[in-house]
Formats: structure tokens, C-alpha cells, sequence
């Protein structure tokens, strides 16, 4: 009963510090998501405004100056994963198609580099070739040998030590007992 006691509380113990770690991969795996769907805002948010700002001044829409500051301070606050000397270059020539492009380009990799850490079968192999997953098959192993254990020698329908079952009279016997 005491080893019964044993493996409850090693596998309570393991479920306990496997059920905290994918608690903490969760809580990663949410921060990376939020901090990916920000950035991608930031850089589309961008390019909402240098194009808001580019079809106002071709329609000569009295805010098209407020747009195109406002596209060009974005752009400046965006683009620091830019190049600098690429940045400056877009920025003294006032290349709003070319920012776009630059925007666009970090989302691409953005994209590329979401899928790139998106790997969720070799996550699922490395967590079961880590310690706790070992561990887990090794509780596992241990709790089918117990059983087998205990079917073959504990269990009462297959044990050696049933009741004696009463010998059966011969007929030679129960003639003597009757003369």
C-alpha cells in the first residue's frame, strides 16, 4: 500500500511540474503572439496612412499635408528595424512608395519568422524526449508492471493459495462406511 502511496504523489508531483511548465510556454507563446499582432499593426497602421496620404494629395484634399505629416512621423517611429542609411535616404526624398515597400517588407519577414517558430510537431517531440517526458514514460512503464505484478501473484482467481476443496468420496468408501 505504501508503494501505491509512493507512485501517487511522484506522478501527482510530475503532473503538478508538467501542468506549470505548458502553463509557462502558453504564457510565452501569448506574449510572442502579442507582441507579433502589435508590431503588425504598427507597420499596417503605417501604410494606412502614407497611402491616405498619397490619394490626397493626388485628389489636392486640404488635409493631405496633415496626412503626410502624420504618415511621415509614423513612418520615423516604425522603421527602425530599417536599414539606416536606407531610412534616411526614403525619408530625405520623401519616398512614400518606397516606405510602403519597406513596410510591407517587414511584415513579410515578420510572417516568415512567425512560421519559422511555429513548429508545433517538433515542440510536441522535443517534450517528449525532455526529462519530464521520460519521466512520464518511465511512471507510466512502472504502473503497467505493477499490475502485471499484481494479476499474476496477488490476484486471489490465479493464486496457489485457494481453499481446499473437499476430496470427493470414492464409491469403495462409501461402501464400507455403509457395511
Amino acid at each position: 500500500m505504501s508503494l501505491f502511496g509512493v507512485v501517487y504523489l511522484a506522478g501527482y508531483s510530475f503532473a503538478i511540474q508538467s501542468l506549470s511548465s505548458e502553463a509557462e510556454e502558453d504564457l510565452n507563446r501569448i506574449s510572442k503572439e502579442k507582441k507579433w499582432f502589435f508590431e503588425s499593426n504598427n507597420y499596417l497602421l503605417t501604410i494606412d496612412w502614407i497611402e491616405m496620404c498619397l490619394e490626397s494629395t493626388e485628389k489636392d484634399d486640404i488635409n493631405a499635408t496633415w496626412y503626410c505629416n502624420q504618415a511621415m512621423n509614423l513612418y520615423k517611429k516604425n522603421s527602425t528595424a530599417t536599414f539606416p542609411l536606407h531610412r534616411d535616404e526614403f525619408i530625405k526624398r520623401i519616398a512614400y512608395k518606397a516606405m510602403i515597400i519597406d513596410m510591407k517588407s517587414k511584415l513579410r519577414w515578420m510572417e516568415l519568422e512567425q512560421l519559422n517558430n511555429s513548429s508545433l510537431a517538433l515542440e510536441k517531440l522535443n517534450k517528449m524526449l525532455s526529462g519530464n517526458g521520460q519521466l512520464w514514460m518511465l511512471l507510466l512503464l512502472l504502473l503497467v508492471v505493477l499490475f502485471v505484478v499484481y494479476g499474476l501473484y496477488f490476484n486471489p482467481e490465479n493464486s496457489e493459495m485457494k481453499r481446499p476443496v473437499k476430496e470427493v468420496e470414492s464409491f469403495s468408501d462409501s461402501k464400507k462406511k455403509i457395511s
